[in-house]
């Protein structure tokens, strides 16, 4: 299976609606257990695929409350790290349409 890279992995996803949801329920409460995040998103069957899907992209942890109960947080160090990637692509296409903007006033 081919590696992606971890941005491209992580805006995956994102790049879903009912991920988005889940990642919005999560950073509205702070923290939630499976089935409240089913009742947030309004998704029972299926559920556990997104969840995991977030959870090996590092966007969410989980944290023991008891032996029978887990609840699921979102990373913000994941997210900051990711708002920084995208930032860095767009500082770099800023800057090139700089470079090309001042190559074309010279000539």
């Amino acid at each position: 299976m081919e590696h992606k890279e971890p941005l491209v992995e992580q805006l995956n996803a994102l790049g879903q609606d009912t991920r988005m949801g889940i990642v919005r329920a999560l950073c509205e409460e702070g923290e939630l257990s499976f089935g409240d995040i089913a009742a947030r998103v309004q998704l029972f069957q299926g559920l556990y695929y997104h969840l995991k899907m977030l959870k090996e992209t590092g966007i969410l942890k989980t944290r023991k409350v008891d032996s029978k109960r887990v609840v699921y947080y979102v990373s913000v160090k994941t997210l900051y790290a990711l708002c920084a990637s995208v930032t860095r692509l767009i500082r770099t296409r800023e800057e090139l349409d700089v470079v090309k903007q001042t190559a074309r006033s010279h000539f």
